[in-house]
This record gives structure tokens, sequence and C-alpha cells, in this order.
């Protein structure tokens, strides 16, 4: 028994087991085949679910073009975490690694060695990847929302406000004559 604090015994430390850390263009790699992988279902979803607006240009010569912008910052991020939920999840020789890790050789493990579960997937893809780049895009937002509000209140006018005296009603200060 060893000794313990409060009376709990301390249990033996596990080894310390170092894993080799994938190169970045082995990472690079990976990922690029995993967005060729998921492009074609981002667009059907982009069409499904009518995140997009059809612009029309006419030109100085009268031709017309056509211009499609997609609005779907949630549709990707949706479409990835459910891709790497599935994924990154399965049970066998192939848990931790995407259809591009696979073709990559890498996968993510574990600091335990245990296998890749979904709250470690949630943790290191939802709040690791998707929440900072929402966060990113709230900035944005919050920017452009201070810098109207900051030209609004000083439209008119160049500079800061010159700081005035308050008025009492009723209370005149007169110069006296002597």
């Amino acid at each position: 028994m060893l000794p313990g604090v409060g009376g709990f015994e301390l249990a033996p430390a596990a080894p310390l087991v170092r894993y080799p850390l994938a190169s970045w263009w082995s990472r690079v790699g990976a990922l690029l085949v995993d967005v060729i992988l998921l492009t074609l279902p981002f667009i059907g979803a982009v069409i499904v679910f009518h995140q997009y607006t059809k612009v029309y240009y006419i030109a100085a010569n009268g031709t017309i073009t056509t211009q499609y912008t997609a609005h779907s910052i949630w549709i990707e991020s949706l479409l990835w975490l459910g891709y790497v939920l599935i994924v990154l999840c399965r049970v066998g020789n192939h848990n931790g690694q995407t259809f591009g890790k696979q073709a990559a050789k890498i996968r993510v493990v574990r600091n335990d060695g245990k296998a890749v579960d979904v709250k470690t997937v949630l943790m290191r893809e939802g709040v690791g990847k998707l929440l900072p780049g929402a966060l990113g895009a709230l900035s944005h937002a919050v920017l452009v929302i201070v810098l109207i509000y900051s030209c609004s209140t000083t439209s008119g006018r160049s500079g800061a406000r010159e700081p005035r005296a308050p008025r009492s009603p009723g209370v005149y200060a007169r110069r006296v004559s002597r």
C-alpha cells in the first residue's frame, strides 16, 4: 500500500508514452483530401437549403453576368463536425483517422492511448477549431457595429465633443460693473 493523501492510496503513475507528431505537410495533405471529399456534399447542402444569393450584372456592352454567392458558414461547420464525428470515432484500426488522415497515414491519438471517442472529437473539432472561427466572425461583426455607431455619433462635427458645463434652470451669472 502506497502512502496517500487523506487516507486514500495513490495509484502508480502510468508510463508516459510519446507518439511521434505528424509533419506539417502530411497534415495539410490530409486536410486537402478531406476538403475535396466534402466539396460535393457541401455544394449539395447549399443548394438544398437555398443558402445562396443570385445576382445579375449588366456590363457596359449589354451582356448579362450571373454571380452566385454562398452564405453557408453554418452548413460548412455542421457538415465538417458531422463528418469528423462519424469518421474519427470509427471502431477498429481506423479509429482517429479521417479519410484524408488515412491517405497520409496519420491519426489522432488521445494522451492516455485509448480510442478516440465523441467527447474527444467534440472538444478537438468543436471547441478547439470551430468555436474560435465563430468568435472571430463575431468579433468582426462587433467591430463593424462599433465603427458604424462611432461614425454616426460624430457626423457633422470634426473631432471629439467639447465638454460643456451643466446648465441649471433659473440661475444665471452676470458681470457686475463697478
